[in-house]
């Protein structure tokens, strides 16, 4: 038996050795490793004051780029907390995205953010990826009418967006909120919105006839009126809501955190110019739009409307706002609840922006469209549109695999798509590494590669210690099948990561190797 001892200095754990004699390998001897020791470098970044911006833009109309910045937290980001720091980005950037306009008309100023969300991830492959996407503002009629609780919502004859109503299924009133249906997906987190327009609310003085409530709440709706021992909403289920009840003499009223707030809280505004105004489409397109919005890190519960003494003039109530930042960026999900008699309310143009990466494919009977569109709200855009991205340095770049400090991409489809040009290394998590010989061939196999690879060894990876140490009790010795004699005069081989990949190797990384003949 012979042993021979090898060792580099090279970072990405290439051995390169040559011998000054030869070194004779009998035919069909056989090989082990003794043993190896490496010290692994952690893949570290370090964000200050000198490095913790970075910018992106999702839109270039008008030639205006409109670029955002955010502010990355500082501190020392590997493998135990990258994903604290992509969450966080995640945040920021959504709660970037959109930007309210100033003056009496507030809005979303911006129609291609509307429905638009960012993602920063690692892929299945290990690739860091920016992502920006858009979902469409749409009316999801099947929805609200198939998640209606025991079918008490029901969709009135129509065959454009200016006749369907939503209306409840018996002529009575409902104080409760049991007349409710939801949507399947959760609302988009950068800048979504959820819509419906008054089309029909009529009640007398005596406030007889009630309304309707549209609210946000962190329970998936399903798991209340849509399973098999399925129970109505209650208004301690809504996070955020805006409920109508009497047009004459109710004003609006918002829920927060579970609670109906009286009116004088909440600066709600008198609703008499809704009353009564049928199907009429001129008319309709002049009602109320009940509206809640997830823009620039906050909740706005907001009613458009246009002024009764100046008609087609329209302004912005805005009714109360709440953080949505930070550990308040949960996920939603959008309800409606009806409350007045089918004769008397119905509602139209019921508009919600989910998630984009969640949202599957639906029968999508109308997108955005000028019933929602017109002066304000202003109505989502869907053009193309070039986003960019910029590291604050190109050390952090590269820490995410990325090759460049600045990056360009046109959408397809509201979906443009960043991805790393190298393997974003902290998030690769390894319990072993591989002793691989370039020169000699083994008999090994591996299905990861899907053929023979020359493994030697399988050791461990002390990831407390950032250490490959391997010292085996036992030498597990691998056939050659060298039916001639090897005269060796150099030796290649490589440490590297279960994938494959290189390591970031420092110091001195040695190894021992065993030959004996077949004899021996």
């Amino acid at each position: 038996m012979r042993l021979l001892r090898t060792t580099t200095t090279n970072t990405s754990g290439l051995f390169n050795s040559f011998l000054n004699q030869d070194l004779v390998i009998k035919p069909y001897s056989k090989i082990a490793l003794g043993g190896i020791s490496a010290t692994v470098e952690q893949d570290v970044i370090v964000i200050g004051a000198d490095n913790n911006t970075f910018q992106f833009s999702t839109s270039n109309t008008g030639g205006n780029p409109n670029v955002r910045q955010i502010t990355i937290p500082e501190g020392s980001y590997d493998t135990s907390n990258f994903q604290r720091l992509l969450n966080e980005m995640n945040i920021l950037v959504n709660s970037s995205l959109g930007v309210f306009s100033a003056g009496p008309k507030i809005t979303i100023t911006n129609a291609n953010n509307i429905g638009k969300q960012a993602l920063i991830s690692i892929d299945d492959k290990g690739v860091a990826q920016i992502q920006f996407d858009q979902a469409v503002s749409e009316a999801h009629h099947d929805e609200i009418v198939g998640n209606s609780y025991q079918g008490n919502i029901v969709l009135a004859a129509g065959t454009t967006e200016d006749t369907f109503r939503f209306t409840s299924s018996a002529d009575a009133v409902n104080p409760t909120y049991s007349t409710a249906s939801y949507f399947n997906n959760v609302m988009c987190t950068g800048v979504g919105v959820f819509r419906a327009r008054i089309a029909k609310l009529q009640g007398s003085a005596a406030g007889g006839d009630l309304g309707f409530t549209i609210g946000i709440m962190k329970s998936n709706p399903a798991n209340i009126i849509g399973h098999t021992h399925s129970s109505p909403l209650a208004v301690t289920d809504i996070s955020f809501g805006i409920q109508i009840l009497n047009p004459f003499t109710g004003k609006y009223q918002i829920i927060e955190n579970g609670a109906l707030l009286a009116a004088v809280d909440s600066g709600d505004i008198n609703a008499a110019n809704n009353v009564s105004l049928g199907t009429n489409a001129t008319a309709f397109r002049n009602n109320d739009v009940l509206s809640i919005e997830i823009c620039s890190g906050q909740i706005r519960l907001v009613v458009y409307q246009n002024d009764p003494g100046a008609p087609n003039a329209p302004h912005t109530r805005v009714l109360k706002s709440f953080p949505y930042t930070g550990t308040d960026a949960v996920d939603y999900y959008g309800m409606i609840a009806l409350h007045g008699s089918s004769s008397n309310l119905n509602i139209s143009s019921v508009k919600f922006t989910a998630n984009p990466y969640l949202e599957p494919e639906v029968n999508r009977i109308f997108g955005e469209d000028a019933v929602v569109g017109a002066a304000t709200p202003g109505g989502q855009g869907t053009i193309a549109t070039v986003s960019t991205i910029t590291f604050p340095n190109i050390e952090f770049a590269n820490w995410l695999g990325y090759k460049r400090i600045s990056y360009t991409g046109a959408s397809t489809k509201g979906l443009v798509t960043f991805a790393g040009d190298n393997r974003f290394k902290s998030s690769i998590v390894n319990d072993l590494y591989l002793v691989e010989l370039l020169n000699i061939q083994l008999e090994s196999y591996d299905t990861f590669e899907e053929g023979r690879k020359n493994i030697l060894a399988l050791v461990p990876y002390d990831d407390v210690n950032s250490k490959v140490a391997y010292d085996p009790n036992n030498l597990i010795f691998l056939d050659l099948n060298n039916r001639d004699s090897i005269n060796l005069t150099s030796l290649k081989m490589r440490l590297v990561r279960a994938d494959y990949s290189t390591p970031d190797l420092s110091g001195l990384t040695s190894a021992i190797l065993y030959i004996k003949s077949k004899d021996e």
